[in-house]
């Protein structure tokens, strides 16, 4: 099995796109697509008043590529109930809630972090947010793997 091409790279093939605009800060950065933002704003919201930062929601679709990136990139949490928003926390080692809405749609974030060996940052949507420490060493090692197990993949099927 191949990972998704965003992860076939790691993140300092997206440092190019990273710009300062939110580097100094302090926010828990939601992002959806799948209509939980009321959810995910109530999480976030809980979750910034325990560490004392503001939210900003991604899904506006009011940024840059680069404010995107960027966005995942200097967050203090991602809460997210999205695929691509589960792939650049990990990407940027950020602390992140993948929140489950068991809709049938949450199969690629949750296999992915099974994958990678990042199981507890998959969560039900009554999971109480508190804030955590993220040992991101192990998780990097699976993800690299699984980078060189896609790659030899897809060498062998050319």
């Amino acid at each position: 099995m191949c990972c998704d091409p965003t992860l076939l790279v790691d993140a300092s093939t997206w440092q190019p796109l990273i710009n300062d605009k939110f580097k100094h800060r302090r926010y828990v950065l939601t992002y959806q697509v799948r209509g939980a933002a009321k959810l995910l704003r109530e999480k976030a919201e809980a979750l910034a008043a325990q560490i004392g930062c503001e939210v900003i929601d991604a899904s506006t679709y009011e940024y840059s590529v680069e404010d995107f990136v960027s966005l995942f990139k200097h967050a203090q949490y991602v809460v997210t109930t999205s695929f691509h928003g589960t792939v650049f926390a990990v990407i940027f080692s950020r602390p992140l809630y993948s929140i489950k809405l068991n809709d049938g749609h949450d199969g690629r974030y949750v296999n992915l972090l099974h994958q990678i060996h990042a199981e507890e940052m998959c969560v039900e949507a009554g999971f109480e947010l508190v804030p955590k420490e993220v040992d991101y060493s192990r998780i990097q090692t699976a993800l690299a793997e699984y980078r060189t197990q896609s790659m030899a993949f897809l060498r062998a099927i050319h």
